[in-house]
């Protein structure tokens, strides 16, 4: 049976689901660890870390939980209120980009000396956050949508293959694109393609430790809470449901 036929099965038992407290805090929960997750990573994208004689962007450390994240809010709440949580998470992103960058503008006291560390962590907040809003929305979705999709092939087995499969394919995406875009014009393509490479490693082998242990989560989870939402696949990034 196609992918698209098990959905439309699965998903037409319950096209409007309704979720208990328990279910609701947990959907919270793991919703505002992406949204912690999504602001420590522009924000640490100004720290670079030295990697032997190369280096990366601080986030590289921190974005592969964008990723976990999402993939567990993915499989337990299904694709479609995902997809609200990426789109208006960086609404949130940038209103709190906009918030700092208008603080940079305000006057400061004399006796405090400080604001030049304070504009050069966040002087590009605004602008690290727009370049990096293609390969974040981009990616997100790609692994979103992969994920369901290999769920409903495989009827919801396999977690962790899922997840590692998913986030190979759009960490790769978003480390490419993100970088290019934010190192453009100060930084030496030579040296982009140096920090892609190695973000994408850091970003991949996180990818397969965290894996398993989100998949020990998940089956908690979906035991305990009763959660397990198949939704009709939607290709379309802006309408939250599709026909069934």
């Amino acid at each position: 049976m196609k992918a698209e036929q098990v959905y439309k099965t699965l998903a037409s038992k319950k096209v409007e689901t309704q979720f208990n407290s328990k279910q609701v805090a947990c959907l919270i929960f793991f919703s505002m660890l992406y949204m912690s997750v999504m602001i420590a990573n522009a924000v640490l994208t100004k720290k670079w870390i030295s990697i032997g004689p190369y280096f990366v962007f601080g986030g590289a450390f921190v974005s592969p939980f964008l990723f976990i994240f999402g993939d567990i809010i993915a499989e337990l709440f299904g694709c479609d209120l995902m997809k609200k949580i990426i789109l208006f998470g960086f609404i949130c992103q940038t209103i709190f980009a906009i918030i700092v960058q208008s603080m940079i503008q305000t006057p400061v006291p004399a006796i405090w000396h400080e604001q030049y560390s304070f504009s050069f962590v966040f002087d590009s907040i605004v602008r690290i956050n727009l370049s990096s809003f293609i390969a974040y929305f981009v990616a997100s979705i790609m692994n979103v949508v992969i994920i369901t999709r290999w769920k409903a092939m495989v009827h919801g087995k396999y977690f962790w293959l899922r997840s590692i499969g998913a986030s190979t394919i759009a960490e790769a995406c978003y480390s490419a694109i993100a970088i290019l875009m934010i190192g453009f014009g100060s930084l030496s393509f030579s040296t982009m393609l140096s920090v892609i490479a190695i973000s994408y490693a850091i970003k991949l082998l996180s990818s397969i430790v965290f894996a398993y242990p989100a998949n020990i989560l998940i089956n908690y989870i979906k035991s305990n809470y009763k959660i397990d939402v198949y939704d009709s696949i939607n290709y379309n990034p802006f309408l939250a449901r599709a026909a069934v």
